[in-house]
């Protein structure tokens, strides 16, 4: 248990600092690749410390590169619309600091 209280405390510091760095960010369209497709069924298993079992729902998982910046996402609809090589409009949101330093890259599925 303190391990985990002890992880807990080190992603919520992380994530209160990191968001301080940030004073704005920029949004453009361009046009990833899907390098990678991975469904995982869904699955049962017992919790030990909580007596009990879960289940993990199902996951489609469709991983987009642009120019070397990488991103996940869990999506049914993407992965049975594409298939690996395809491109897709995504949004690049770069993160930028006070000086105007490049803090953050991350890639959005426009709605």
């Amino acid at each position: 248990m303190k391990r985990f209280s002890l992880i807990v405390a080190i992603v919520i510091c992380v994530i209160l600092t990191s968001c301080s760095l940030v004073t704005s960010t920029k949004k453009s369209e361009v046009y990833g690749t899907v390098t990678k497709m991975e469904y995982k069924e869904k699955s049962l298993f017992y919790n030990v410390a909580l007596e009990m079992y879960q289940i993990i729902p199902e996951k489609y998982l469709v991983t987009i590169t642009y120019k070397g910046i990488r991103e996940t996402i869990d999506s049914q609809t993407l992965y049975e619309k594409y298939k690996e090589g395809d491109k897709v409009k995504v949004i690049l949101c770069n993160s930028y600091d006070q000086e105007g330093n490049l803090v953050c890259q991350k890639l959005e599925i426009p709605e």
